[in-house]
């Protein structure tokens, strides 16, 4: 499948992973672009990225560290604004919900 152009029919799915591929890109970098500034100007919080930007030793492979914590910081948004939404839907299908969790 890597190797089938695009024009093929049936090899949609390959432009809209090609589109999908630049939403999923921006919403890593975005995040992660404005934490490292902040810390260029001394204005970031302290956050995961800060942090494990910080620890992040010399002489490493400091691009390959910096897109792992980009994905992994991205991953640990996606997830806990699944449960805040999955949560607050099921408050207000069912109040009980919240009860339970308490």
């Amino acid at each position: 499948m890597k190797y089938v152009p695009e024009w093929v029919p049936g090899a949609g799915f390959k432009r809209k992973a090609r589109e999908w591929r630049a939403f999923v890109d921006y919403f890593a970098a975005a995040p992660f672009d404005t934490v490292k500034k902040g810390m260029q100007d001394g204005t970031a919080a302290s956050c995961f990225v800060s942090l494990a930007l910080r620890d992040i030793k010399e002489g490493g492979n400091r691009p390959f560290e910096e897109n792992l914590i980009r994905d992994v910081a991205a991953t640990i948004y996606l997830g806990t604004s699944c449960i805040a939404f999955s949560s607050y839907t099921m408050s207000n299908i069912d109040p009980t919900v919240i009860l339970s969790w308490c």
